[in-house]
């Protein structure tokens, strides 16, 4: 607004008319008596009267975009650069515990039905975050086929048959087959 002149809006009264007819902060609006008396709104060349309001509305809707935006902004920096960020892996944990939570909450079948939207939206969350996470280890060599698996444990074995004698490796023997096979049941249990 200007200041070239001592008479100033008055916010408690949005109706105060301008004291001379050449005043900068004058609404912009005519009707057939001539243009309008009453001062203009901060953001706008209009008073309430003539629509003003609006344009302050969607100022003040476009600060709070703008404020929220660089609050995301910050907030992706933030979990970008932090080094605590979690992997796929905890954001499938996380997933999944948020849904049984859901799940966990609805006693009834009734509940259940209702809120079937959410539970499907969570799970095909869940089923992305899967998908993405195998890719991503898939292409980052992270993840080893069975065959690769076998040969490491009888390159591992080999090694170890060089400092213990039979009765020892027949058990060592076991137990590595037995973690492989725990591994493979908890694998089969994450892919469902």
């Amino acid at each position: 607004m200007s200041g070239d002149y001592d008479d100033k809006p008055d916010p408690e009264n949005p109706f105060k008319r301008v004291s001379r007819d050449d005043h900068p902060d004058r609404c912009q609006a005519s009707d057939t008596q001539g243009q309008c008396h009453f001062y203009r709104t901060e953001h706008s060349i209009h008073c309430i009267k003539h629509g003003g309001q609006m344009t302050e509305k969607a100022h003040a809707k476009e600060q709070l975009e703008q404020y929220r935006l660089q609050k995301y902004k910050a907030r992706v920096k933030d979990f970008s650069t932090n080094p605590k960020v979690l992997t796929l892996r905890d954001e499938i944990g996380i997933t999944r515990m948020l849904l049984e939570t859901k799940l966990n909450r609805w006693q009834d079948d009734d509940e259940l039905i209702a809120h079937s939207g959410v539970i499907l939206s969570n799970i095909q969350a869940l089923h992305k975050l899967v998908i993405d996470c195998k890719k991503l280890e898939s292409q980052m060599g992270m993840l080893l086929d069975r065959g690769a698996i076998q040969k490491l444990c009888d390159d591992i074995l080999n090694i170890m048959s060089q400092f213990l004698d039979e009765d020892e490796m027949t058990q060592v023997a076991n137990l590595v087959l037995g973690a492989i096979a725990a591994v493979t049941t908890a694998r089969v249990e994450l892919d469902a």
